[in-house]
């Protein structure tokens, strides 16, 4: 009887670890299943961050493509400017120095002297600055000593303050 008994408690306890190995099994196998599947996406993962990391590199090396161009056309736009600002100094010297407005001249000559270190050509307008800028020195020291001899203040002042934009000493 109690054989019997050991037997059945035996087989009972076989069965249950039976299914204790069963749903181990299946709760090993559904991990398996659940790391291949995370393996996938990690996989799938890494493409999308490559493939992104690509789209980025080209995308800033357009970027500087275009800053470059940018920078390009801002050179250009400020390049005519200028000559615009050249043409119309030269514009304005002229009619200064006719109606004798030596410092409205002086004003036009040194904008003219703060451009001259770019590269803005030789067009008419340069030339005529050129040559109104040695009229007016010639005119401003002229006239600066013909006061001073005259013993005239007032234009002694207003031709000594045209030497600095004239470049005068």
């Amino acid at each position: 009887q109690r054989d019997k008994e050991l037997a059945e408690k035996i087989d009972g306890l076989y069965h249950q670890t039976f299914l204790n190995c069963r749903t181990k099994c299946q709760l090993l196998l559904d991990c398996c299943e659940g790391h291949a599947a995370i393996e996938g996406r990690i996989v799938a993962m890494e493409r999308s961050l490559r493939s992104t990391a690509d789209t980025a590199e080209e995308l800033s090396s357009k970027v500087r493509k275009l800053d470059e161009i940018q920078s390009r056309v801002q050179d250009a736009l400020q390049l005519c400017t200028d000559l615009i600002d050249v043409r119309q100094s030269s514009e304005q010297v002229v009619a200064a120095m006719a109606c004798g407005d030596f410092e409205a001249a002086a004003r036009c000559i040194a904008k003219y002297r703060s451009l001259q270190g770019l590269d803005l050509g030789e067009d008419q307008a340069t030339k005529v600055l050129q040559e109104y800028e040695v009229k007016l020195m010639s005119k401003v020291r002229n006239e600066f000593e013909e006061a001073i001899q005259q013993q005239d203040n007032e234009n002694v002042s207003r031709f000594a303050k045209l030497f600095y934009p004239l470049g005068l000493e």
